[in-house]
């Protein structure tokens, strides 16, 4: 029998958001309980199941005092505090296997009997998903994907547009966040204009909708109605800076039409406009428009125009703007003199003054909503960065304005990047899922969110034993060899072996929905289940930008549990006692079965993670399989100065096979595979 040699380090330089490489341990082994047992929990109960924190406990020596939260004579002071990084690691044979990482939640001092002879303390620490859950919620993907780049000045635009009055006379209130103590301020209303309103209709993912300004028929009132216009110096460089809005433009085609969306202005009028739309009677723009303009400060003569527009003359270009959907408008400047205009992260045309006139010329007002001449603007989310945004960055916020598709990979770790993981942390499995769609995050926590999309793309997020966030795809499982087995005849299972066939998983009947669209909601049923067995339903809904992904979800949750399958739960494994020679594990090929030079069995199962395949071998006659394949998906185990036992959760291999033409054990479908999704 092998003697674990447990090792627990805390970082007691570090905390929460300290990257990994800049922790210091230290060595704090010597100082646990003799008799303590080292508690761990990883992973979850079953396949359907979110992953749960990974969480870990330990009692440690307190005699001396070095574990008192607080206490001046400590050797730590003055950080016994929670949040500190901890890890536990054993070692065989000398090769180390990390079990642990995470963060200290408690230090509770005890005294037995009162006592001063005495003194311990039992840190309990759970992993980084459970911090994930803690702090702010969530604002929208629009607003985070601004507030990621840290703009100077942003301007959601996003309330109803109530009147207030200031010397009687009325006017739009201030639409500025008290955060950037500016004043902004809209032009006077005249009698009988619309008044500014949201629109009430939904907005860029899951924000509020923008706000709409009015439209007028009579081009003599352009630029005289009501608009919002930002008041002193609220942009302090002109050299290189980004400008930015989110709108939904319709205009009438048959009639004159305008629409100016954002200009930004000096104070002797000199600007630079983020796009006006134009249709028929303006046909030297006709379409998605930009301009940089310098006039001379004394004369006001124009000393150099360059406009920009898409697609002269193609009106299918043009109605890709005034479409009524939402889209993404940016400017970047750069040097005083180059302009770049994005639309929906896609640069449209760049334009050149002949020299740098806007050199270190600060803007003083920014105006929105300014002329709508028979076209219908609806704008919201106007913000100015000090620096020109990368196109990437440009791209990030069209996609969050205007729900496009992101992948896997991006989403989760964008999300993950706001709750301050680094991203050299977060490990994203290529999936063979399709990208994803809309999905609500306002007022949410990362981790519900995180754990939406695995559940919709039918993988699983969890904390590794090394810390890392780890987002594990459905395909990790299809088809995946054995990696291991263990051998009842060997005693390597140790404990009852329980298998149970009941209902706990039996599902016939599947409501499946996009996320919230609910006119994709369909039911897809197993009749014969239903008659054998009566009604068992459950609900899917995908984060996806593919129906067929949500019809495929539900057909292949009805073939794997529309018939109840016997089950075994649980195996228990002394790993201090398991075989450690070397050699070949059997299977039949059907699992795949094969040999591991030079592996341990106790490596192997220190080796086991989330989504490892094994068989459990050499079991009793009345068993109903020889070898039973299964999937490992957590465990609790126990480590002492004696012993060392995992508490394996399992769910069953056998429906994971997936189909492969021409292979003889891989092709009878719903035999022993199953069509992937």
């Amino acid at each position: 029998m092998a003697i674990p040699n447990v090792k627990v380090e805390i970082a007691f330089n570090a905390g929460y958001s300290t990257p990994a490489a800049s922790r210091t341990w230290t060595d704090v082994s010597d100082y646990v309980e003799g008799d303590s047992e080292v508690a761990i929990t990883y992973g979850r109960a079953d396949e359907l199941a979110a992953a749960d924190p990974s969480r870990m406990s330990v009692t440690l020596d307190n005699r001396d005092g070095r574990f008192s939260p607080g206490r001046a004579a400590s050797p730590y002071f003055p950080n016994v505090k929670k949040g500190k990084p901890v890890r536990v690691s054993v070692t065989y044979a000398g090769t180390r296997y990390d079990r642990f990482l995470g963060y200290i939640d408690e230090w509770p001092l005890v005294w037995p009997d009162g006592s001063h002879a005495a003194s311990t303390v039992t840190i309990s620490a759970t992993s980084r998903r459970a911090r994930l859950g803690q702090g702010v919620p969530l604002s929208s993907a629009i607003r985070a994907a601004y507030l990621a780049t840290n703009p100077i000045r942003y301007w959601p635009i996003d309330e109803d547009g109530d009147v207030v009055a200031i010397n009687d006379q009325p006017i739009y209130r201030n639409i500025a966040p008290p955060f950037f103590n500016d004043k902004v301020l809209g032009a006077y209303a005249r009698p009988g204009y619309q008044l500014l309103r949201n629109d009430g209709l939904p907005g860029p993912t899951d924000e509020a909708g923008l706000l709409k300004f009015p439209s007028y028929s009579n081009t003599a009132l352009i630029g005289a109605g009501v608009h919002y216009v930002s008041a002193g110096r609220v942009i302090a460089v002109a050299n290189n800076l980004t400008a930015e809005c989110v709108a939904r433009v319709s205009a009438q085609e048959d009639l004159y039409s305008l629409g100016e969306l954002m200009r930004l202005q000096t104070s002797d009028s000199n600007s630079a406009m983020l796009f006006s739309v134009n249709s028929i009677g303006f046909p030297e723009f006709n379409g998605v428009y930009g301009e940089m303009m310098y006039r001379d400060p004394d004369t006001g003569a124009v000393l150099s125009d360059v406009t920009g527009y898409n697609a002269p003359g193609t009106p299918a270009a043009f109605l890709s703007a005034i479409d009524g959907n939402i889209h993404h408008f940016a400017m970047t400047l750069t040097g005083g003199n180059v302009g770049r205009f994005y639309m929906d992260g896609a640069l449209i045309h760049t334009l050149t003054l002949g020299s740098p006139y806007l050199f270190s010329r600060n803007f003083t007002s920014v105006i929105v909503g300014n002329e709508s001449l028979n076209t219908d603007l609806w704008i919201g989310h106007v913000a100015i960065h000090d620096r020109a945004l990368t196109a990437s960055e440009i791209a990030t916020r069209a996609a969050a304005a205007t729900a496009a598709s992101e992948s896997v990979e991006a989403r989760v770790k964008r999300l993950a990047g706001y709750a301050g993981i680094p991203a050299g942390e977060v490990i994203v499995e290529p999936t063979i899922a399709a990208p994803l769609g809309a999905q609500a995050e306002s007022g949410r926590a990362p981790s519900e969110v995180i754990d939406e999309v695995a559940a919709s793309t039918g993988g699983i997020v969890y904390d590794d034993r090394t810390g890392n966030l780890v987002m594990q795809a459905r395909n990790h499982r299809y088809n995946a060899p054995v990696a291991l087995s263990l051998s009842a005849t060997l005693q390597e299972v140790q404990g009852d072996l329980e298998a149970v066939l009941d209902d706990r998983y039996l599902t016939n009947m599947i409501e499946a929905s996009r996320e919230g669209d609910s006119d994709t909601t369909g039911i897809i049923l197993d009749q014969a289940s239903i008659d054998a067995y009566g009604i068992y339903s459950r609900t899917i809904a995908a984060v996806s930008t593919e129906l067929t992904e949500i019809e495929g979800a539900a057909r292949n949750a009805l073939t794997r549990y529309a018939e109840p399958v016997v089950r075994v739960s649980q195996v228990g494994v002394d790993v201090g006692n398991i075989s450690g020679s070397d050699g070949p594990f059997y299977g039949d090929g059907l699992y795949g079965a094969g040999v591991y030079p030079g592996a341990t069995q106790q490596s192997l199962i220190l080796a086991a993670d989330i989504g490892t395949q094994f068989t459990i071998t050499g079991l009793p006659a009345q068993a109903p399989f020889d070898p039973w394949p299964l999937f490992l998906e957590g465990y609790t185990e126990s480590i002492t100065a004696t012993s060392h036992m995992l508490t394996l959760n399992t769910t069953p291999a056998d429906r994971v096979q997936k189909w492969v033409l021409g292979s003889p054990t891989l092709s009878v479908l719903a035999s022993t595979t199953i069509p992937a999704y």
